[in-house]
């Protein structure tokens, strides 16, 4: 697993989990991908939002969740998402 985060295609999965989640389009350029890395080692992707989100949305991680697989995907670390996935 990569720990840099390519811009361009990070940009390219948000904007496809956006299709998948339109509530969150007025969140979406907000939105960076980064990796945080785990003190043991490895580490996982996660969205920060610049301002920080004010409230608690319902699809939030699930928007999360889609452009870290749309991101992995692209960058070909991720296998592609099941037919029951959004």
């Amino acid at each position: 697993m990569s720990t840099s985060v390519d811009p361009e295609m990070a940009r390219a999965a948000i904007a496809d989990a956006v299709q998948t989640f339109p509530s969150m389009a007025e969140f979406a350029s907000r939105a960076t991908l980064r990796f945080l890395p785990l003190p043991g080692g490895g580490g996982a992707f996660m969205l920060r939002y610049d301002p920080p989100l004010q409230v608690k949305l319902a699809d939030a991680w699930e928007f999360q969740n889609a452009v870290v697989r749309g991101y992995k995907q692209r960058v070909g670390e991720g296998a592609p998402p099941s037919p029951c996935q959004p």
